[in-house]
């Protein structure tokens, strides 16, 4: 199974847990996107079952640095084309407030992709719907490929214009935002 592994300096193994989401409780079900570490030595890590797909759901979950669970929390859902989706989680950081910022995909151009906040609690704090393009009069949403925070936890996203045609002009972009989540300004 998929584990989350904790080592002293010496390379002894201190504790090892399985990781799971929660609806796929095996752990061989179960891929691990991220592992970090808050400032209060916590650990969050992202992880869903099968992390290329949008029909299992994705988690963040937090850990004691004694590999206890404090909370696990599924990725919230979208829809698309009149069926639930779960976002694939691409990339996770935290700011100096140790809360949790996740930038999360559906699997194609034209579904949604989003910015979600979560305290440290695990409590969601917003949903950010990442700006729309238009290449060749079609609409596509950008796909957040990395993400960065600054100092004053603001965020800093590289974007993919996704599958484009070979003779199209959508350049990909630099999305800022403020730390509640509000677009400050878009540079492509």
């Amino acid at each position: 199974p998929n584990a989350l592994l904790k080592y002293n300096n010496n390379g002894d193994l201190i504790w090892k847990k399985d990781v799971t989401t929660n609806t796929r409780t095996n752990g061989f079900d179960c891929s691990i996107k991220q592992v970090l570490c808050s400032t209060d030595e916590n650990i969050i890590v992202s992880a869903g079952g099968d992390t290329v797909s949008d029909s299992q759901d994705k988690v963040i979950i937090k850990y004691d640095k004694n590999g206890n669970l404090i909370w696990k929390k599924s990725v919230p859902t979208y829809y698309d084309n009149g069926e639930t989706r779960y976002y694939r989680i691409s990339t996770t950081n935290i700011n100096n407030n140790n809360e949790i910022i996740v930038g999360a995909n559906g699997s194609t151009d034209s579904s949604s992709k989003s910015l979600l906040k979560y305290d440290s609690n695990g409590n969601l704090i917003w949903n950010k719907k990442i700006p729309t393009y238009t290449d060749y009069g079609s609409t596509y949403f950008y796909r957040i490929a990395s993400m960065s925070l600054l100092k004053d936890n603001s965020i800093i996203i590289g974007a993919n214009c996704g599958t484009l045609r070979e003779d199209s002009t959508t350049p990909n972009a630099l999305l800022k935002y403020n730390n509640n989540g509000d677009l400050i300004w878009k540079k492509d």
